[in-house]
């Protein structure tokens, strides 16, 4: 299967790449032009959340796209959308999501961003 994995770098995106690697699929990074380097494991496709075109042209040819890139608030709802209509499956999985912006503890009462409202 080929897969697009968004936030390989990240906590999540990473550990989802290597599994995903060593399962037998054929993995790829989303890397924003400009953006850090990537680790040489992955071929890259160029594409930037905050582009909404470039991810369904990024999204094209793959079988599902794994979307662990940090929440980006209201501007993640078009990139999703993007994805979503982009005719490949579409996994978004994030933690950090559900917490809300700013510092938080096991304490912290859920603010969670719409997306992710569904857990707490």
């Amino acid at each position: 299967m080929k897969v697009l994995v968004i936030g390989a770098t990240g906590y999540i995106g990473s550990r989802a790449a290597s599994a995903l690697t060593a399962a037998g699929h054929d993995v790829a990074a989303l890397h924003r032009p400009g953006g850090r380097p990537l680790p040489d494991a992955y071929p890259t496709v160029a594409g930037d959340l905050l582009d909404p075109p470039s991810l369904t042209t990024a999204a094209a040819g793959y079988d599902l796209v794994v979307h662990a890139g940090a929440p980006l608030g209201d501007a993640d709802l078009p990139g999703a959308r993007a994805l979503v209509d982009s005719g490949s499956r579409l996994l978004y999985t994030t933690g950090a999501a559900v917490l809300g912006g700013g510092r938080s503890d096991e304490d912290t009462p859920p603010d969670p961003h719409p997306l992710a409202s569904w857990p707490p």
